[in-house]
């Protein structure tokens, strides 16, 4: 039987860090740096320190929240 691979496909998409970034979608970006891809990590490290200030400020809020690694996903 023939099964499609679209929905594997769909689930290993890697997104779209560029876009991400346009946005403003710090917390996606956040969130990427727990992505098992270290690209994946390293593109949205790259981007929220591009970002700067806005994304320095959502950092240091989940920081203060709790420990640092377990809020940053890291």
């Amino acid at each position: 039987m023939l099964m499609s691979l679209a929905p594997i496909l769909r689930q290993t998409k890697s997104p779209n860090i560029t876009e991400l970034e346009k946005k403003g979608d710090v917390s996606a970006l956040i969130n990427l740096l727990s992505h098992r891809d270290y690209l994946i990590r390293n593109g949205a490290s790259d981007a929220l320190g591009r970002i700067g200030a806005p994304a320095i400020d959502r950092i240091s809020n989940r920081a203060a929240r709790g420990r640092i690694r377990e809020r940053l996903g890291v």
